[in-house]
């Protein structure tokens, strides 16, 4: 039963002229291995060979004819690579010959006899998936034990094979994953083999948490996080958006967060995207996680500066959230429950070309509280819910349809305390939500189009009484009610490898109404009590801005080049203003592990709504400005380590303070209550060292140092921002002894908030009834040093349909009472530190599937 190898005569040597020409001749060849399923079914086959034979007679190439499945043509191959020819000739010489063989598979029939044992076969199916969280093994290879027979698995985790009826034994085996076995009936009624559940042995799939920094297409700076990367850093109870706080060019914020000071900036500063459009809050009030369940984020893009022309109207940093696409394979969902919140999570396939994902969650600490705080006590009760959907669909192989639906919804009331018979009493309500439709066409593999509408709606409620001195104590309050539209089309078109256009539009406008009861200090005179002017304000504002933008990429070798450029137009109260910001990105690889990169750019912001105001604010306000500069170097050491330094600085303009009040030639006094007279400037060296998440050891180091300070006017004096810290260090590490048990630690390390002192005689002024004293320059002192350890341990059980995943978050381990404020009494004889954050536990637990 061995195959026959048959050559067709007239060969002819490759170049061949005019003269004598031979043919190759086989010298020494070795059989192939006839595939046992055709064996055993007596299947016979011819298969044509192209063989490529060198002056030498070796064998340089092979190619055979691969239409048959059964296994023919791979033998075919192997056996004729190893074959061993006498040299084509030309002119007597050895010449390169281009042979057409006949590989012939033959059964010898005489020798099996007239009945021969050829054995009835029959098709099986089957899959196999990950163990816990059903997701498709690919490249999995399926063997039938003692046959020789086996196949592979799909994308979808599918295989096929024909194996002889009877009781067989198939063992699957798949990178990563533990070996597996199973028995399985073929024939006529036959049930079908069971899916089979893969166990993984590797340690890096179920948890990582380093953030991963991938090449960048739109700046060198960009700091991506998947969704894998998301999950167990200590301190942040799983909330995947506050991850970013733990990377360099971060203040540490108070508390547990909840805003992101990106190189020194007012929050308001930072711009924060979900699907490329802007959303008013990241965060929960009170501290609260993101407003993005962490399930329906697929990855976060941060670029602490140099971001690209694509984003706009935000002078700092940028974080893009990119939501999360159902599957398409079968349904994946998850309940998840701590001391705080709860949260539900559903994505899934409709139909062949669909898919959907819904998330859901609400927080219950304000029950937990009302049943633990003794009556009449102050507290502060808070409430939050959110939810998010998407669906996408694909129409064509061309088309891809989506619809995002997300919003957010956060409250809280404070009732009691207050000073002596004025009460305290503070709420505060904040919302929005958000319809987006999307539609992205690929024409070609060199151009592509993309087109997004957008409608939103926001409410912000906030109402106090006894805050203030004085007459500020009185009850106030604000409501507002903002209605968005905005739309985002872009278009991409490639030449090649090497060159690549980007340009889009953006806009956006919000109709804002408003009911306005409180009280502001018009400071027309020097010296007494602030004025309490009272203002009962309602009516309607149009803010609107259009964004065009163009980039183009080129890359040439070690080089990549991106220059850009975005014209803003910005419309608020009758003012229109039209702003350019050029940006420019340079990246040169000097060698494969080290590359050098540098950015320049221009960024404008408009004014808050309560800055230009007509009653509260200054309408004529100017934009604001900021140029951001930088340059770095990453290294890689092998492929577990890399190093990445930055050095930045930034220049502010045109900031928003609050003005002086001036005196007229007659005596009175104006103010503008607030003009573009501020200017900042941040610098600063980032440095960023991680092991890669690969191995059971992993983790980051992130070290900051910067210098962040503001002028408010000419005729006054540089003084640091209010979350300038000089020196921020973060270290993560994390150990994984098995792929379901993870223990992770963090410490931060960062300078104190600057602080105005009070220092000097304390008097008392009889127009407001206040004593007063003076203070030291605000950031002449600072808070001590902030220190705080956090660790985390989870522990995840396996089955074949799910997983149960639970974990302990030790907030602050060491109790260390970290100062965060200091507060005087009325005379300013006595002080009490306001320290932040206790030792905390937290412990949740999450059902997958």
């Amino acid at each position: 039963m061995r195959p026959l190898l048959l050559a067709v005569l007239g060969a002819l040597p490759l170049r061949a002229q005019q003269g004598y020409v031979a043919s190759p001749s086989l010298l020494e060849w070795k059989a192939a291995d006839y595939p046992m399923t055709a064996l055993l079914r007596g299947i016979e086959a011819d298969i044509p060979c192209d063989l490529q034979i060198s002056a030498a007679g070796t064998v340089e190439r092979t190619d055979c004819d691969v239409s048959d499945e059964a296994g023919f043509a791979r033998g075919a191959r192997d056996a004729l690579e190893q074959a061993t020819f006498a040299p084509g000739r030309l002119r007597g010489q050895p010449a390169p010959s281009h042979v057409r063989f006949i590989y012939r598979y033959l059964v010898n029939r005489e020798r099996a006899g007239p009945h021969a044992p050829f054995v009835p076969f029959g098709e099986v199916r089957g899959q196999v998936l990950s163990q816990g969280t059903r997701l498709s093994v690919a490249g999995a290879d399926v063997i039938a034990q003692g046959l020789g027979i086996a196949t592979s698995t799909d994308a979808r985790g599918r295989w096929s094979m024909s194996l002889p009826r009877g009781s067989q034994v198939l063992v699957v085996i798949a990178p990563d994953y533990f070996r597996a076995q199973e028995r399985i009936e073929v024939g006529p009624g036959a049930p079908e083999p069971d899916i089979v559940y893969l166990r993984r042995s590797a340690v890096s799939d179920l948890s990582i948490t380093v953030p991963g920094e991938k090449e960048a297409r739109l700046a060198p700076t960009k700091e991506t996080i998947s969704h894998e990367e998301l999950r167990n850093v200590p301190g942040s109870s799983g909330d995947p958006l506050r991850v970013i706080e733990n990377l360099p060019g971060l203040a540490r914020i108070p508390y547990t967060g909840g805003q992101l000071i990106v190189r020194g900036a007012p929050a308001v500063d930072t711009g924060a995207y979900i699907d490329g459009q802007q959303i008013p809050i990241l965060y929960h009030l009170l501290n609260g996680p993101s407003v993005l369940g962490e399930e329906m984020v697929e990855k976060i893009d941060f670029y602490p500066g140099g971001a690209g022309v694509y984003f706009g109207r935000s002078l700092a940093g940028v974080v893009a959230v990119q939501s999360r696409r159902g599957t398409d394979d079968r349904w994946h969902g998850s309940l998840a429950a701590d001391l705080q919140k709860s949260a539900a999570f559903l994505r899934g396939p409709i139909g062949d070309d669909a898919q959907i994902a819904l998330g859901a969650r609400r927080s219950y600490i304000n029950p937990i509280i009302e049943l633990t705080t003794e009556p009449n006590k102050e507290i502060t009760l808070p409430v939050y819910w959110d939810y998010q959907g998407r669906a996408d669909w694909r129409p064509t192989r061309r088309d891809r349809l989506s619809l995002t639906l997300y919003g957010s919804d956060d409250s809280f009331a404070q009732v009691g305390g207050g000073r002596g018979s004025v009460p305290l009493e503070l709420g505060k309500r904040i919302g929005f939500h958000r319809a987006r439709f999307a539609w992205e066409r690929r024409v070609s593999d060199a151009l592509s189009f993309n087109i997004a509408p957008m409608i939103g709606f926001d409410l912000s409620n906030s109402s106090s009484s006894g805050i203030g001195a004085g007459a500020f104590s009185r009850p106030q309050s604000q409501r507002d009610r903002t209605f968005s539209t905005g739309l985002r089309s872009g278009i991409i078109a490639r030449q090649g490898d090497n060159l690549e256009l980007r340009a889009g539009l953006d806009l956006l406008m919000n109709r804002v109404s408003y009911d306005l009861d409180i009280l502001y200090e018009q400071q027309l005179r020097s010296v007494g009590a602030p004025n309490a002017e009272e203002a009962r304000l309602n009516g309607v504002k149009v803010f609107s801005s259009l964004g065009e933008y163009a980039e183009v990429e080129w890359r040439r070798g070690r080089l990549r080049l991106t220059s850009g450029l975005r014209l803003e137009e910005m419309h608020w109260l009758g003012h229109t203003y039209a702003v350019l910001d050029p940006r420019l990105w340079a990246r040169f690889e000097l060698n494969e592990p080290t590359a050098l990169y540098a950015y320049a750019g221009l960024y404008h912001q408009a004014p808050t709504a309560e800055q230009v105001d007509q009653v509260i604010g200054n309408p004529g306000l100017l934009p604001q400005a900021a140029e951001q500069m930088g340059a770095g170097v990453e290294r890689k050491f092998g492929d577990l380590w890399s190093i990445k330094v930055e050095g930045y600085l930034s220049r502010r303009r045109s900031l928003v303070f609050p003005a002086q009040p001036r005196a007229n030639g007659d005596g009175t006094y104006d103010n503008p209550l607030q003009l573009n007279s501020g200017i900042g400037r941040s610098l600063g060296l980032e440095v960023l060292i991680r092991r890669e998440f690969t191995e059971r050891l992993y983790g980051w180091l992130a070290y900051t140092l910067s210098r962040s300070r503001e002028l408010p006017g000419p005729w006054q004096s540089w003084r640091p921002t209010a979350f300038d810290q000089p020196h921020i260090f973060t270290l993560l590490v994390g150990w994984r002894p098995s792929p379901y048990v993870e223990f992770a630690t963090r410490v931060r390390i960062a300078s104190g908030n600057p602080v105005a002192e009070p220092v000097g005689p304390v008097t008392f002024n009889a127009d407001s009834g206040n004593y007063v004293t003076a203070t030291l320059p605000f950031g002449a002192t600072r808070l001590p040093t902030f220190l705080q350890i956090d660790f985390e341990l989870n522990n995840i059980w396996v089955g074949d349909y799910g997983r149960l995943q639970l974990y302990v978050d030790f907030q602050n381990v060491l109790g260390r009472r970290n100062p965060e404020a200091t507060l005087y009494d009325f005379r300013f004889q006595e002080s009490d530190t306001v320290h932040g954050l206790p030792f905390l536990a937290s412990v949740g637990a999450k059902v997958s599937f």
